[in-house]
């Protein structure tokens, strides 16, 4: 262990403290209370892990990982949502889990053959089966798309469009498969973030309101029920979304 985890358990619960919990969650002793649970997590690799936290109001960086290490922001806006230190430790456990998630259950080389395969006018592994006839007219189209090279707009939407869906898939993905090999705090982290983040995806009529593109309005639906298994309709729209 790089730290005593009874006196960070201790700490996080400390009601008052002499440092800041911007101080606290950026020491060197919290990245390696984390930098323990991932590695305990991903041993099967048999190779280092190293999470390192950071605090910073003006960086708009939740938590990433380039499946060698992880990168927290302590003072992302889900987390500092939360008033208290033991709900913002839970919290950035719940990132770590899911940062490690990622380097447990995602498969790169299917996703990279994916997108290469799209790039190049194809589909990976195959154009689906059983499609509609309206939908083998619109999967040719897409690749029609991206093979036009005297207009990239139409391409750039493609990729785009299909980056996101394909996140906010994983994502859940990764979620649902960490929560149910880690059933204690690394699922309630997991959880507790999740719920934050569909609450604060507007509610339907707001995101119309607002005039918000149809494409964002729908990917802000899925990703809050992948999230929450549930939208935010406070209004009992029922139109077309």
């Amino acid at each position: 262990m790089r730290t005593s985890h009874l006196t960070i358990r201790k700490r996080i619960l400390e009601e008052k403290s002499k440092i800041t919990d911007e101080q606290f969650f950026a020491s060197r002793e919290y990245s390696g209370f984390l930098t323990d649970i991932a590695e305990s997590a991903t041993k099967r690799y048999n190779r280092t892990v190293r999470v390192t936290v950071k605090a910073d109001h003006d960086d708009e960086t939740v938590a990433y990982t380039d499946f060698t290490g992880i990168m927290i922001n302590a003072c992302n806006e889900i987390t500092w949502s939360f008033p208290s230190r033991p709900l913002r430790s839970l919290s950035l456990q719940g990132l770590n889990a899911h940062e490690f998630g990622h380097m447990l259950f995602t498969d790169n080389p299917v996703w990279h053959s994916f997108f290469r395969r799209l790039s190049a006018g194809r589909f990976y592994p195959r154009k689906p089966d059983g499609l509609s006839r309206d939908q083998e007219l619109h999967a040719d189209e897409i690749l029609e798309a991206m093979l036009d090279n005297n207009d990239p707009v139409p391409r750039s939407v493609i990729l785009n469009t299909a980056h996101a869906l394909s996140n906010i898939l994983e994502d859940g993905y990764v979620d649902a498969k960490c929560s149910s090999a880690y059933p204690g705090t690394p699922a309630r982290g997991i959880a507790l973030n999740n719920l934050r983040y569909a609450e604060v995806v507007p509610d339907i009529e707001a995101m119309i309101n607002r005039k918000i593109y149809d494409h964002n309005i729908i990917l802000n639906l899925l990703i809050q029920y992948v999230r929450a298994r549930e939208l935010n309709n406070l209004s009992d729209y029922d139109g077309e979304y």
